[in-house]
């Protein structure tokens, strides 16, 4: 799983989402985190770009490192699910790396489903 952390884009880092290092353990997935550039030294698209470039990485370089490049997740909470979210539409634009699934943490994106769903 690439994790895009969320914080704002300003602050956090893997070591402020353990929560979800320890659930990705517990169903046996590597997870990848980039350490990518913050708000408000870098801004759009430097971070969702980076995340690109790291997701592309393990495509290509994964089993090297004993993880399966054709089985790529995303995963995110709060403001990083509007950087994950970006980053599956840049993959499906340049035809990859393929991504095998998109796994949010989002009260923002419940809520907005929620609505959706209910419309």
């Amino acid at each position: 799983m690439i994790y895009v952390h969320g914080g704002d884009a300003t602050f956090s880092d893997a070591d402020t989402h353990w929560q979800a290092f320890r659930m990705a353990a517990e169903v046996r997935a590597a997870v990848v985190v980039v350490d990518y550039s913050l708000s408000p030294n870098a801004r759009i698209p430097v971070a969702i770009e980076e995340n690109y470039v790291a997701a592309a990485w393990v495509a290509q370089h994964g089993g090297e490192h004993g993880l399966d490049g054709t089985r790529i997740a995303v995963g995110s909470d709060s403001s990083g699910v509007d950087m994950a979210n970006e980053l599956m539409l840049m993959t499906d634009a340049r035809g990859g790396p393929d991504l095998a699934a998109h796994v949010l943490w989002s009260s923002r994106a419940t809520a907005v489903l929620r609505a959706a769903l209910a419309a």
